[in-house]
């Protein structure tokens, strides 16, 4: 009876630790389990953060390229402003110097337009001025640049053209305006 009550308590004690193994191992794949939606969540975050991010950098870009845009353009006729038409004859000139190309720059300027706003308003000077810079845009080579300096004064940058060829340029576009 004694080897009876040592096995029955032995007996005892492996199913006691096989009843803490099974909690034990319940617990670790909770665990698991837990861990593995954690991570799920993780990467879910990080998934739509990454999105959230790219969509940011995007607005952040458009909205640069929108200012840029202000920066250059003349708000009445769309075309270069001042500043851009400068800069990029800067450019022209060091080019056509580096490359021994002609380049021709044209100043076009409204004779009497004074008297335009005057008599008819501002908002058909405005008109006319965008009727100009309409106008010169459809007139001119892909690779020339028609900017407003300001008021009625317009500039044209001609990169490969010669004297006479801005002349002739010119003259044609002076035509169509009159």
């Amino acid at each position: 009876k004694l080897e009876d009550a040592i096995i029955e308590k032995e007996r005892q004690s492996v199913q006691l630790i096989n009843e803490r193994a099974v909690r034990l191992n319940t617990t670790l794949l909770h665990l698991v389990y837990l861990m593995s939606a954690a991570g799920l969540c993780l990467l879910i975050m990080a998934a739509f953060s990454a999105l959230a991010l790219s969509r940011s950098f995007a607005r952040a870009r458009d909205y640069r390229d929108e200012l840029k845009k202000y920066a250059e353009t003349d708000e009445l006729t769309g075309l270069a402003n001042r500043r851009q038409l400068l800069t990029v004859l800067e450019k022209s000139i060091s080019i056509a110097r580096e490359a021994q190309a002609p380049l021709s720059f044209a100043l076009l300027d409204l004779d009497h337009f004074k008297s335009v706003n005057d008599t008819y308003g501002h908002a058909t000077g405005d008109r006319a001025l965008h009727h100009v810079a309409t106008t010169a845009c459809s007139m001119i080579r892909k690779e020339d640049l028609i900017g407003r300096l300001g008021g009625e004064e317009f500039g044209m940058i001609l990169p490969q053209a010669t004297a006479n060829d801005a002349w002739n340029i010119c003259e044609r576009l002076r035509r169509k305006l009159e």
